[in-house]
């Protein structure tokens, strides 16, 4: 009987393990703790505007990292956002990912978001897909795109 409880107890260790995103924030960024903004799992923002933020979903059997980069290139596209840059990224957890830099007008100013997406699969079943997004003005996001690069990659 004794050996039929290690299973089960490893088994919720690797469910439970993996609940919520964490992400280092930049240091001119707080941390926003408020249940009602969705279902980020970590949010901040800047004085000056500045959003970062991260989630995970449950991943779709056979949802891969291509599937999941061109579903939001899709979506952003279909909201008038143009793509400016793509590259493939390991975050600091070892994750490999999709980094995308999309462009957009947002009452007459240009506006840059800035996305990553990671599929972390599973080990009883297809894993998770974690987002990681910010965004803001370019006066205001252009001189810090480094920073906000550097804090979406220690998503883990």
């Amino acid at each position: 009987m004794k050996y039929a409880i290690l299973p089960t107890v490893l088994v919720g260790m690797l469910v439970l393990g993996g609940c919520g995103t964490k992400m280092d924030m930049p240091d001119n960024f707080v941390a926003v703790v408020n249940h009602s903004l969705g279902s980020y799992d970590v949010r901040g923002v800047s004085a000056d505007g500045m959003v970062l933020a991260a989630r995970r979903e449950n991943n779709a059997k056979n949802g891969t990292l291509t599937f999941w980069a061109q579903a939001v290139q899709r979506e952003l596209a279909a909201r008038s956002y143009a793509l400016t840059k793509s590259q493939d990224v390991e975050s600091a957890g070892g994750l490999t990912g999709k980094l995308m830099t999309f462009t957009v007008k947002r009452g007459g100013r240009p506006f840059t978001y800035m996305t990553v997406v990671f599929v972390k699969k599973g080990l009883l079943d297809d894993g998770e897909v974690i987002v990681g997004e910010a965004g803001g003005e370019d006066s205001v996001f252009k001189p810090r795109q480094d920073e906000i690069r550097n804090a979406l990659l220690t998503i883990r």
